[in-house]
């Protein structure tokens, strides 16, 4: 398992990714709403615009999980003053569940660390139990709800 900084080739990849994690995350949180639901605003196109922009943010570090050099996933992790702040951590379905994305938390959070950052924070639905395990073990803990009302 390699982790190098992503590169604007590596983007449709990274999208296709995204698309999929995205949508099985919403699937987890909203079990309610259909699968052509989600796909309404789990497009490709919508993600492929919103990755391009952040691939060339100076306080965003972009990185990819590659093994054989086929990408399997990838993570984001951001740089505000003294905090940092983990983005997505995006795996391939075929690559789950192998501590893949612990890893690769691990590898964001050491780089986050050299940029002397004081604080590390990260976002995570809460009926996605598998990433909230995962924090966990990586020792953050729970500080605030995020609530919001559907209108």
């Amino acid at each position: 398992m390699e982790f190098r900084k992503a590169t604007k080739a590596d983007l449709e990849t990274i999208t296709r990714i995204t698309v999929d994690c995205e949508t099985d995350e919403e699937n987890l949180q909203y079990p309610n709403k259909t699968l052509s639901e989600i796909r309404k605003y789990c497009t490709a196109e919508s993600f492929r615009r919103a990755l391009l922009r952040e691939l060339k943010e100076k306080n965003m570090y972009f990185v990819v999980v590659e093994i054989d050099n086929n990408i399997i996933g990838f993570g984001q992790a951001i740089l505000k003053k003294d905090v940092g702040e983990i983005g997505r951590i995006c795996i391939d379905r075929k690559y789950r569940k192998m501590g893949i994305g612990k890893e690769l938390m691990k590898y964001l959070i050491r780089l986050l660390r050299k940029k002397k950052v004081k604080t590390i924070e990260s976002h995570c639905y809460t009926k996605n139990k598998p990433a909230l395990k995962m924090h966990e073990k990586l020792g953050f803990r729970k500080e605030a709800y995020k609530l919001s009302l559907e209108v």
